[in-house]
């Protein structure tokens, strides 16, 4: 039995041209109505806008039929959706009031509109007289659409002449756009088709490839052991620290690369966050201090070990060990004696360190011990006022941002003429609520107070529109910010980093980043933001699937010059969802070879045979004919 969605209650108000336009942005806010929204032509021109930008093709689609959509937007969505821009009952009227305004439209939408066969006759004699300016980069694109249009070459007549094809329908010289950055490429592909990555390196694709090969190990959770076996033996070091670090690799593996003769491997096991019993043991008895540290640093190491390592020669072992909870009373006693000052202070931080090695911490003779104990929020009273009386200001700031800093101190360090002292206590999150107005009124401590767990929705308001980035920032990752803010600060586009790290961001300002900003324009690990985005509290699973295909797909449509294209198109158990998008390519040879492709569906091959170009078409129409010879 087949179960139908149910109708939105307000679906058909959102459909009706009669609807107010300010009704229709109010029912906007509703996800499920944004596609019939789209299509109503009395849906206002900002609001078509905005859905210009959508992540939903859906919605995208319709806005690029509806006669209300801004000129600007319409010649960008050409990119995506060239038949749905021909069928737009403004065409007829722009080309008698505009005629020249299509020389507008970019490169990639000219290319686009050359595999419609429906594009304006005229349109196609302005590129014969030479009256259409391609800039030279993205002229011999064009032509090669252009010259195989069938309005200009007609149709293939002969299996001969389709067996030729390729010597005719080749890839220019020149990229049409920059692209991602071959490994970030390469990242984002592995996210989105695992099954892909795991296929490349049985094939061993990359294996001569060695920058490509490292991102698939990194980047890929589920590789065969088997694989990494192999891999463990590469004569690149790279690779084999980055099999050393990956979390599939045998103890077998794992103990053959402890013995490698290159340093840089041995020590990349140090990285690893899993490790076997018998790993550890090898660690433990290493001659090496910095692999004895990361054994100290793994929670299932036995006590009477970390005993002994309490013991070690080396000062990173005894500082590793000085850090761990749960060590008993004599072996924090006996570090907190250590000559080494790096034991003393990575003990001072330890909020497990009992209260009166504290309290004897906090009398050190080293300042630098002084200031991390002032940090541990565990920190007896006693020490709290003994060290309230240090000269040192920098110890009196790190004690100012003690959440637990007794009121008394509070109020003192209120007034303290040292700035340091009155930021880090307008970041306190446990300062009395009339202090933190009394400190309010210094525009020099607002940093302190954004960064305050506390601060109120008014005050974030007043900081977040202040003007200074820095603080834009901050108030954009405050969980006390209100929606509104956060989505104004998402608009204004300069703190979207700080936004996606902020759990209480709304999925529907998640979405509108995404759908706003490309990756490539984060210079620095743009891979990781996209990662963070979906990670985020708001999405869900299955949401964050749907998310990141959406973006996966926006990029394939945008990065027509990408490395990794030739190769997606050559696995052949590539998704529709993403041949379908090499079917629509601007690029002749990728829809040439998505009708050759072995997992193309009919539907699609029956749009391919409509394709304006004469090659693509004609190899579509012989697929079709071979499958229907096979029935």
């Amino acid at each position: 039995m087949r179960h139908h969605r149910k109708k939105h209650p307000y679906a058909g108000e959102a459909a009706n041209p009669e609807t107010a336009p300010a009704r229709l942005a109010e029912l906007a806010q509703e996800r499920e109505l944004k596609h019939i929204i789209a299509a109503n032509p009395n849906a206002p021109s900002n609001l078509l806008e905005a859905f210009a930008l959508d992540q939903n093709d859906v919605v995208r689609r319709a806005t690029t039929q509806n006669p209300n959509t801004p000129l600007t937007q319409l010649l960008k969505l050409i990119e995506e959706f060239p038949h749905e821009f021909l069928c737009n009952p403004l065409l007829p009227l722009l080309n008698l009031a505009q005629p020249d305004f299509i020389k507008k439209a970019s490169p990639k939408a000219w290319l686009q509109l050359l595999r419609c066969a429906e594009i304006p006759q005229h349109w196609l004699q302005w590129f014969q007289q030479g009256h259409v300016m391609i800039a030279s980069y993205v002229k011999e694109h064009v032509m090669i659409s252009y010259n195989a249009h069938i309005s200009v070459a007609g149709e293939i007549t002969s299996p001969e002449e389709l067996q030729k094809s390729h010597l005719n329908i080749f890839q220019p010289r020149q990229p049409l756009d920059r692209g991602l950055p071959e490994h970030e490429s390469l990242i984002l592909t592995t996210m989105v088709l695992p099954d892909l990555a795991k296929h490349w390196l049985r094939q061993g694709e990359f294996n001569k490839h060695v920058e490509r090969l490292i991102t698939l190990i990194y980047h890929n959770q589920n590789i065969d052991e088997d694989v990494l076996r192999g891999l463990a033996q590469h004569k690149e070091v790279r690779v084999r620290q980055a099999v050393a670090r990956h979390p599939r690799t045998s103890d077998e593996v794992l103990l053959r690369l402890l013995q490698d003769k290159k340093l840089e491997v041995r020590y990349s096991l140090i990285k690893r966050t899993h490790m076997s019993s018998t790993l550890l043991a090898h660690l433990v008895a290493s001659s090496d201090p910095y692999l004895r540290q990361a054994a100290v640093r793994h929670p299932q190491l036995e006590e009477h070990i970390l005993e002994k390592l309490a013991r070690d020669t080396d000062v990173i072992v005894r500082t590793a060990v000085a850090a761990r909870h749960g060590l008993s009373e004599q072996i924090y006693s006996q570090l907190a004696q250590d000559k080494y000052d790096q034991v003393r202070i990575a003990l001072a931080r330890n909020v497990k360190t009992p209260q009166h090695v504290l309290l004897s911490l906090a009398r050190d003779k080293e300042e630098v011990v002084r200031q991390a104990a002032a940090q541990n929020p565990t920190l007896p009273e006693k020490a709290f006022f003994q060290l309230a009386e240090d000269p040192d200001d920098d110890i009196l700031a790190k004690l100012a941002g003690n959440s637990q800093l007794p009121r008394e101190l509070f109020v003192r360090f209120v007034e303290h003429p040292e700035i340091r002292v009155r930021k880090k206590l307008a970041a306190n999150p446990r300062i009395p609520l009339e202090l933190l107005d009394q400190l309010w009124h210094d525009l020099d401590l607002w940093e302190g107070i954004a960064r305050n767990s506390n601060a109120t929705p008014e005050m974030l308001t007043t900081i977040a529109a202040s003007g200074n980035l820095r603080l834009k920032a901050i108030c954009a990752r405050h969980k006390r910010t209100p929606v509104l803010v956060l989505q104004k600060l998402a608009e204004e586009g300069h703190t979207v980093g700080s936004l996606v790290r902020n759990p209480h961001t709304p999925l529907e300002t998640l979405e509108g980043i995404l759908g706003r900003v490309s990756i490539q324009s984060f210079n620095q690990k743009p891979a990781f933001f996209l990662e963070s985005i979906l990670d985020h509290p708001a999405v869900s699973k299955k949401r964050r699937t749907q998310m990141l295909q959406n973006y996966y797909m926006k990029e394939l449509r945008s990065s027509t010059s990408d490395w990794i294209r030739p190769k997606l198109l050559a696995y052949e158990k590539l998704p529709m969802q993403f041949l379908s998008i090499f079917a629509r390519s601007p690029i002749p040879i990728e829809r040439y070879q998505s009708a050759q492709h072995p997992n193309a569906s009919t539907a699609l091959l029956k749009e391919l045979a409509q394709d304006a170009n004469r090659y693509v078409r004609a190899a579509a129409r012989q697929q079709l004919a071979l499958r229907e010879k096979k029935k």
